[in-house]
């Protein structure tokens, strides 16, 4: 089966209560995913950033994607805002973008206002980050497209498009001194 994530890590360490392995392929999906949330909502960064990488390989479908969502969304907003001058920030903020694209494949978890926020701090990345690479930038297009789908995204004004969207492109297109981008 193909994963919601495009980033994947064989990643086995002992980081569980009882000193067990947290192995993806160890466990059935359910388990496995209900040990990535656990990592996820550990204290420590590198605790929650292993819980995200083996959450990108290990979700299958939906439900998967859901629990993760839920876990997982004050993480990828984190990482979203890491400064993008901060030492080593890209690959962070990649797989962050990486993730949101994936939940953005899901229309319901799309339809979230979790997701529309880090949308939007993903959106501004257009403007405000030159370095995004090639694959961030696609990233990126995917999650606005997501939300674009939705059904409010063209008729509610305080929409991401209105705000952040339309803004991005106009000082893309004009500069940042134009009329249009105020």
């Amino acid at each position: 089966k193909k994963g919601f994530g495009k980033h994947s890590a064989a990643i086995s360490c002992n980081m569980s209560e009882d000193g067990g392995d947290v192995a993806a392929e160890a466990a059935p999906a359910s388990a496995s995913i209900a040990q990535c949330v656990a990592l996820l909502r550990a204290t420590g960064d590198e605790h929650k950033f292993v819980g995200l990488l083996l959450a990108t390989k290990l979700m299958k479908n939906a439900e998967d994607a859901t629990t993760v969502f839920d876990a997982a969304m004050p993480f990828v907003r984190r990482l979203l805002l890491a400064p993008k001058n901060g030492e080593d920030a890209g690959p962070y903020r990649g797989l962050a973008l990486s993730v949101l694209a994936s939940f953005g494949m899901d229309p319901d978890l799309a339809a979230r206002s979790e997701f529309s926020a880090a949308a939007s701090t993903a959106a501004q990345m257009l403007h405000d980050d030159a370095s995004l690479t090639a694959e961030a930038l696609r990233d990126v297009v995917s999650v606005l497209g997501a939300l674009l789908r939705q059904p409010q995204a063209l008729i509610d004004p305080t929409t991401l498009l209105s705000t952040i969207v339309a803004p991005v492109a106009a000082r893309m297109r004009y500069g940042p001194s134009s009329p249009a981008c105020s």
